[in-house]
């Protein structure tokens, strides 16, 4: 027997914002739930297949973005998965984080990694202390999985979610 796990990287697109001051990051509207129409084609669809089907998925949903759309914005789209009995967990791209603080300091912002697995302590540690509670403030539980960005994992980032209660990692991919 085989056990088959459907996971799906949720997040906002940067949309070209970071490279062109004349852009914008992509809203949860048009990047998460995309609406077409009024109807959904990102996770309101997957989660009709789903739900057709008595399936379900772990949604690794991207936390950083909340400090650019909002954390009502990252809420409302996690309480969406959550109310369609989806299950879901941390995910990370610090693109958003950085984005977030880009009038602070534009030129050192932008050799900064979108990569966690990248950052030395103790700002990883800090970083990962803020993703999770992130995490818990739109999904008012501890998570206890996490899918790094661009699947960029260490093993100092696994004791560092370990060290917080984060007991699974899927970050790898074979393909990379």
């Amino acid at each position: 027997r085989t056990n088959v796990y459907l996971t799906i990287d949720t997040e906002n697109s940067m949309g070209g914002a970071w490279s062109d001051p004349c852009l914008r990051p992509v809203p949860a509207d048009r990047r998460i739930f995309c609406q077409i129409n009024g109807e959904s084609y990102g996770i309101g669809w997957m989660c009709r297949e789903l739900n057709a089907r008595k399936l379900k998925a772990t949604f690794f949903s991207e936390v950083f973005g909340s400090l650019v759309f909002g954390e009502d914005e990252t809420r409302r789209w996690f309480q969406y998965l959550l109310d369609q009995g989806q299950d879901v967990q941390l995910h990370t791209h610090l693109i958003f984080y950085y984005y977030s603080r880009r009038t602070e300091a534009p030129a050192d912002l932008a050799r900064r990694t979108d990569n966690l697995a990248d950052v030395e302590p103790p700002l990883r540690g800090e970083l990962v202390d803020r993703a999770c509670e992130l995490f818990r403030r739109a999904a008012g539980y501890d998570a206890t999985a996490y899918r790094a960005g661009n699947w960029r994992g260490s093993r100092a980032l696994l004791r560092d979610l370990g060290a917080r209660g984060i007991v699974v990692d899927a970050s790898f991919n074979r393909s990379l």
